[in-house]
């Protein structure tokens, strides 16, 4: 992919595969600069000048782009960013499905991102099938709850039912005309 400058805030050109301001938490680092500017203080700024910011133009470094040694040429004093906590990764039927024909059935992913790797058993069943579907889905840690529902309803075999994910919830459907006997999930 060929390389799109763009100008910044400040008229400055920038490659739009790394952003040009890093996001440090409180403060952005300018890349072309060298400075660090107060991030709050920025944004207000750019919103009183009505700027609107590039395609990104903000963001976090790139894996590959250390700014270590950036900040350290610089002059600048190293600021240390933490890392995003995980949380535990949960997963209930938030809607058990009925008798009746045609209803489905909801799984909702909470939590994350995941804090340790866990393992999530599904179990369904449509009325049609012969047996249960069983499937045990591997997370591993630092994926978000999206992450989990996505794998979640891809692991799905039921030959008579569906899942499909959307954000962190994962919609199970019987085959036309039937119903889900069993669905249920476990995190271990």
């Amino acid at each position: 992919m060929p390389t799109v400058l763009k100008l910044d805030f400040f008229g400055e050109a920038y490659d739009e595969e790394v952003p040009a301001f890093i996001d440090l938490g409180t403060e952005y680092f300018h890349r072309v600069s060298g400075r660090l500017y107060d991030k709050a203080a920025l944004d207000a700024q750019a919103a009183a000048e009505s700027y609107t910011w590039g395609t990104n133009e903000r963001g976090v470094a790139p894996v590959g782009v250390s700014l270590l040694g950036v900040l350290a040429a610089s002059g600048k004093a190293v600021p240390a960013v933490a890392s995003p906590a995980g949380a535990p990764i949960t997963a209930t039927v938030s809607k058990v499905p009925s008798s009746t024909l045609n209803d489905t059935g909801v799984i909702q992913i909470g939590g994350g991102p995941a804090d340790k790797a866990y393992v999530i058993t599904l179990t369904i069943k449509d009325a049609a099938s012969s047996g249960d579907d069983i499937q045990n889905v591997n997370v591993t840690k630092g994926m978000t709850a999206a992450q989990v529902a996505a794998a979640l309803a891809a692991a799905e075999s039921d030959p008579n039912a569906t899942a499909t994910a959307s954000g962190v919830s994962v919609t199970v459907t019987p085959k036309t005309g039937s119903t889900i006997a069993k669905l249920s999930v476990t995190v271990s």
